[in-house]
């Protein structure tokens, strides 16, 4: 008897310590709601961090080379403060004031393991004084395709551009 409940008790600790230890995966479309949410607060940095590792690699190198060519000067720091000077001064700094994005996502299939397509539509949100310079009939929205790869416990934009045909 004692050796059973021995048993039963080493059984629902190992049930629990498995459960527990298995985190729940992040989705897809937490990725892309990132990507909104640091668009619309000029948020450069995590911008950049939804897009894979060899992205955001590319980038670091082209930061450093530009500061490397402006004597030394940190490229990153400027561009990544040039949000908060917009949110500080307002639409008087960009004339007609930065636009805004918001992202449908209209569906998302999985390609392969760790691989999805995803089909979403941007809308630019902008100023009337953007609308009221723009040529008639030029639209706001845009469909893109995006592959998203699952990367060490996180959904990235991948560079690799799905040669998808729009359907009309």
């Amino acid at each position: 008897m004692k050796k059973t409940l021995t048993a039963l008790t080493l059984v629902c600790l190992m049930v629990s310590a498995l459960f527990c230890s298995c985190s729940s995966r992040p989705k897809p479309e937490e990725t892309v709601r990132k990507l909104e949410t640091s668009f619309n607060n000029y948020d450069m940095e995590t911008m950049l961090e939804c897009y894979e590792p060899s992205i955001q690699d590319m980038y670091a190198g082209m930061m450093e080379l530009g500061g490397a060519l402006l004597g030394g000067i940190d490229v990153r720091t400027i561009l990544q403060g040039m949000g908060g000077l917009t949110n500080l001064f307002g639409d008087s700094m960009i004339e007609g004031g930065m636009p805004q994005i918001s992202i449908t996502i209209n569906s998302i299939e999985e390609v392969e393991k760790d691989k999805v397509l995803a089909d979403l539509t941007f809308n630019y949100i902008l100023s009337d004084e953007i609308k009221a310079n723009m040529p008639s009939g030029t639209s706001t929205e845009q469909q893109m395709y995006a592959y998203l790869i699952y990367i060490e416990d996180a959904w990235y934009f991948a560079a690799e551009v799905p040669n998808v045909q729009k359907e009309d």
